[in-house]
């Protein structure tokens, strides 16, 4: 990638994108700027760059930069140019992905939290939203115009909304319509997953993550795309690269570990689908930073991406080395070669071919739990006995002219990895697995000779113009250099392993290939190179030079077996005080905190940041209750509930606790930790204590029986003209007001009865209540939902529920739409299988009184964090803190990503250095908190602050690193 390539309109065909008029397969990874310190952007771009990637993608996350209403930020970690930039001096173009919705498990989904004071439905074209999002391009779009490849910056494409599977044209294209006012036609515009905009000029692109080693959704994504947007390449924009973790769901991620093969084998199915240009989501995954994540979000967000959150290179980035290796070296035959019929003589396995010429690209694909051996036949030649491993897919070359050369490859079993020139000869490398057979045809328009072989383990037959080089692979690696008149050629066979850590770096003297089994190489620059790995570790490169190095082992004319031992004189220390005994905190003073109206959403009270707040609520008993069962309906997310200065229990969304010492005039003091908001951007479920605290449970009772009206989907409606267009954000907070409603409802089939719920449909149930009746609280408690579910009581909406949220339940108090005699509740399920049970709750009193909150607690209002207090006694079983020093001793070239692992059965907030770096809770999954490398000093203080919320409390912290790499500096020349 020269230097003028930045000064390029970006175009594309059918076949791919163009960037200053060259195809160009886009192979990009998704790293958030705003999930990784500044100070660490570079390393992580770095990496992406050594990995052969050519493209970093990032949402651009609006609440990140306007948190207060008009106050934009672009400082700090907060620099959106410099790092678009960054990419740009390294090399790598970028995508640029602003939303205003961007999903991402952040808060949500990227809209700033003040917006929920000015209207609920977001993502829509109706106003006030559309103004507010349009008004935030206006901010961001100047940005992204002045790093425009087409003036000299990094990016190539630029994203509108992302996700809305259900439409709604319109919206997307007043986004449109606005980038194009900045952007002009310079680079594409593009959404994701979104298929109703396949006859605009917008470019639907396509996101999977589908489970290990099932491909039916992810082939039929690609095929569907293909047949219905035949004017535009196709593309990933994000493809699957792991997965997120949330609370109480296990590590690296909520759905297990994903294996690297499993992602080599999604980008190489892609590759022979003819996709073009592929995201992986996430390439570098990265920390939330505070209270930016969505709802019930860990802090780690590592995502068992290539790059850990901690900067440790996995197995997967070294499978995505290999592949961005060799779409560097076929990128003109992957963006031009076209689908084409292969015979396929025997084996069982799943055979793709695309073709340019007489030149073709196989891809052989294996699910099988076994190896096999497949036979094939493509044009005029016929490949016997390609091995291919279980659970892999292989490239197979045919037919290719090695530029430069007289050489024509016929076939090879082995991969190809990358072919390239280093001084006076091609090289190309090709790999295998140890103890795999290779077999290599070549052929030539004059004589072949060989010119040297490494070892007597490979057999080269030679027939004038043909060669045939057959080996078993060990563990070194193989070279057979060929002539052929004044041309030569020099073949590598080596190990997937060592292909996927095989580096090239250039300077003055020309190109270097170093293939090894070397963790990574972090600097090449003049004369040396400087290479990382783990401590005590003894590595080997066979390096290919263009020019004679003395003082270097040559085991054939400029190629030399260079052995490399990563030891340190000394390693790193740390060591971990404890400071003094805990620090209490007190409850607020009424004075103080703001009064508010029961159960009122906390953003329309004006506070939109996440994390503590404390309520007082003090209210009298009207009447004596039935029982001492005090119900919390709605709490988002998690409470710490105190009655007349007693704890009396904790949890989730919606709970009961039993409230012992009952008064006539009562205290309830309550903690309450909001998480962050769902990231689906859809239906809002705001923070606080909603709905309502009731006493004195009546009744509960499971509804099971329904009568059912079949109803068809969203997506059926509209591809038969029956609505012009669906506003999904609109009718879920509003359904009535929407076509799409009506016309559902209108389209209902008769009904029949059922016990559960089993697909889109209006789901209704019949029940009776007296005057009596009418004098208690009555909630709906949904558990599992599944999909979009609307709730109707008497015809009139009282609410509705995605399953997206992560809370697993919810609930509505339907009290207020209630009648004597018959009521009808309905629930209308839409595109889903609706909910697991549904439970009627009936409570005799609804706890109203004067309420007071306010934001934070005492110790982080007054920053405990920063400084101990100077006195803090223990008055009730709250909020204390503990505090350690650490001290950190890293020598100079050794890296170390430093660790803090927490073991409590408290809710904690984990400071280093005043900066919050870990919000815990006691049933996991994190325990190992990631201290980033900017924020670590010699002397370090820690601070803790824990919320009991069960038993006798404790809290236990250690340090320690996650890894111990050593920088090891190689001089071409001694």
């Amino acid at each position: 990638m020269g230097p003028n390539i930045f000064v390029s309109v970006v175009s594309y065909d059918s076949k791919s994108f163009r960037i200053g008029g060259k195809r160009r397969f886009i192979f990009s990874g998704e790293i958030h700027y705003f999930r990784v310190p500044r100070g660490l952007w570079y390393d992580r771009l770095l990496k992406a760059k050594r990995a052969h990637l050519n493209t970093v993608a990032s949402y651009i996350a609006w609440n990140w930069h306007e948190e207060e209403e008009g106050v934009y930020r672009f400082d700090g970690d907060r620099d959106i140019e410099t790092y678009i930039n960054l990419c740009r001096d390294l090399g790598l173009f970028f995508i640029a992905r602003p939303g205003p919705y961007i999903c991402s498990e952040w808060d949500s989904g990227g809209h700033p939290n003040w917006l929920y004071a000015k209207t609920n439905v977001f993502r829509t074209v109706k106003e006030p939203y559309l103004s507010y999002a349009l008004r935030w391009y206006d901010v961001i779009l100047p940005i992204v115009k002045r790093t425009l490849c087409s003036k000299g910056g990094a990016t190539v494409m630029f994203q509108i909304e992302n996700e809305y599977f259900w439409g709604n044209v319109p919206l997307h294209f007043a986004l449109y319509e606005k980038a194009r006012e900045y952007l002009g036609d310079d680079v594409p515009i593009v959404t994701n997953e979104n298929r109703y905009v396949h006859s605009t000029p917008i470019i639907d692109t396509i996101d999977s993550y589908p489970d290990p080693w099932v491909l039916n959704e992810f082939e039929r994504k690609i095929e569907e795309v293909k047949k219905s947007q035949r004017d535009k390449p196709l593309m990933f924009m994000e493809l699957e690269g792991g997965w997120f973790s949330i609370f109480g769901k296990p590590l690296p991620t909520e759905r297990g570990s994903f294996p690297a093969g499993w992602t080599e084998m999604l980008v190489k199915t892609a590759m022979a689908r003819g996709v073009k240009a592929i995201n992986f989501y996430m390439f570098h995954g990265g920390t939330n930073p505070e209270y930016f994540t969505a709802k019930y979000i860990t802090t780690t967000y590592d995502y068992d991406a290539a790059i850990s959150e901690w900067g440790e290179l996995k197995p997967r980035y070294y499978a995505i080395r290999r592949l961005g290796l060799f779409i560097e070296s076929f990128e003109d035959l992957l963006t031009e070669a076209e689908e084409s019929e292969i015979e396929v003589l025997e084996g069982e396995a799943d055979v793709f071919c695309r073709k340019i010429g007489d030149t073709s690209l196989v891809f052989i694909r294996n699910i099988q739990d076994k190896s096999i051996c497949v036979k094939i036949k493509v044009s005029d030649v016929e490949v016997p006995r390609i091995p291919v491993p279980p659970k892999y897919m292989k490239i197979v070359l045919v037919n290719y002219v090695f530029p430069e050369t007289l050489f024509k490859l016929k076939y090879s079993t082995f991969e190809p990895l990358l072919v390239t020139r280093v001084g006076n000869r091609v090289v190309a490398v090709f790999y295998g697995d140890e103890n795999e057979e290779n077999e290599t045809v070549l052929e030539s328009k004059t004589p072949i000779k060989v010119k040297s072989v490494s070892s007597k383990e490979v057999n080269v037959t030679v027939a004038d113009k043909v060669i045939v080089i057959k080996h078993v692979q060990g563990r070194k690696d193989y070279l057979v250099e060929l002539t052929s008149e004044d041309k030569t050629l020099l073949l590598v066979f080596t190990t997937k392993e060592r292909a996927g850590k095989t580096w090239i770096f250039e300077n003055s003297l020309g190109k270097f290939i170093a293939i090894s089994d070397i963790y990574f190489m972090r600097e090449a620059d003049g004369n040396k190179v400087v290479f990382e790995d783990y401590i005590d570790s003894k590595r080997t490169a066979t390096v290919i030079s263009p020019v004679k190095l003395p003082g270097f082992n040559e085991i054939l004319e400029k190629v030399y077996n260079v052995e490399i031992e990563f030891s340190a004189e000394k390693l790193p220390s740390l060591k971990l005080t404890p400071l003094n005994e805990a620090f209490y905190e007190d409850k607020p003073s009424l004075n103080t905190m703001t009064e508010i109206k029961p159960y009122t959403p906390l953003e329309k009270a004006g506070f939109y940041r996440n994390g503590f707040y404390e309520y007082i609520i003090l209210f009298k008993l009207r009447e004596k209750p039935v029982n001492n069962t005090l119900y919390f309906s709605l709490v988002n997310d998690y409470a710490v509930v105190f009655l007349n200065n007693n704890r009396i229990g904790s949890g989730y969304r919606c709970f009961e606790v039993e409230a012992k010492d009952l008064k006539k005039e009562n205290e309830l003091y309550v903690i309450l930790e909001a998480t962050g908001h769902n990231n689906d951007g859809m239906l809002p479920i705001l923070n606080g204590l909603l709905n309502g605290i009731y006493l004195g449970k009546i009744s509960e009772k499971e509804i099971s029986s329904w009568s059912y009206y079949e109803i068809p989907s969203l997506k059926e409606v509209y591809e038969k003209g029956i609505v012009s267009r669906i506003d999904y954000s609109l009718l879920l907070n509003n359904p009535l007001a929407t076509e799409e409603f009506n016309k559902l409802i209108e389209l209902k089939k008769p009904p029949k009865e059922v016990k559960e719920f089993t697909g889109s449909g209006v789901y209704e149930h019949v029940f009776e209540l007296n005057e009596e009746d009418l004098r208690h609280s009555y909630i709906l408690e949904l558990h599992e939902g599944r999909g979009a579910i609307l709730v109707f009581v008497n015809r009139k909406h009282a609410g509705s529920w995605l399953s997206w949220d992560r809370g697993r339940k919810y609930s509505f108090d339907i009290s207020d739409y209630l009648k004597k005699g018959l009521n009808k509740l309905e629930l209308i399920v839409i595109d889903s299988k609706g909910v697991g049970r549904l439970l009627l709750k009936t409570y005799q009193l609804k706890v109203e009184g004067t309420w007071r909150v306010i934001e934070g607690t005492q110790g982080i209002r007054e920053k405990w964090f920063e400084e101990k207090p100077s006195n803090a006694l223990k008055t009730i079983e709250k909020c204390f803190w503990k505090y350690w020093r650490l001290q950190v001793n890293v020598p100079q070239k050794i890296l170390a990503p430093l660790k803090i692992t927490i073991d409590s059965n408290c809710r904690c907030l984990i400071y280093f250095n005043s900066k919050l770096i870990g919000r815990y809770v006691p049933e996991g999954p994190q325990r190992d908190f990631y201290v980033p490398e900017p924020l670590v000093r010699e002397e370090n203080k820690i601070a803790v602050m824990c919320i009991p919320v069960g038993e006798e409390p404790k809290v236990e912290i250690k340090a320690g690193f996650y890894t111990t790499t050593v920088l090891k500096e190689i001089k071409i020349f001694p």
